[in-house]
């Protein structure tokens, strides 16, 4: 089962992840709980 991994950058300035971030990727990621890994 996956579950997205919340933001940990509140002002939502990162590159990868950002929202805030014009021209940034804003990728969400994930958890595959039974894989035990993360993917996007």
């Amino acid at each position: 089962m996956k579950k997205e991994i919340q933001n940990p950058f509140p002002d939502g300035g990162c590159f990868f992840c950002g929202n805030n971030n014009e021209i940034g990727l804003k990728l969400k990621f994930y958890w595959d709980e039974d894989r035990k890994q993360v993917f996007r």
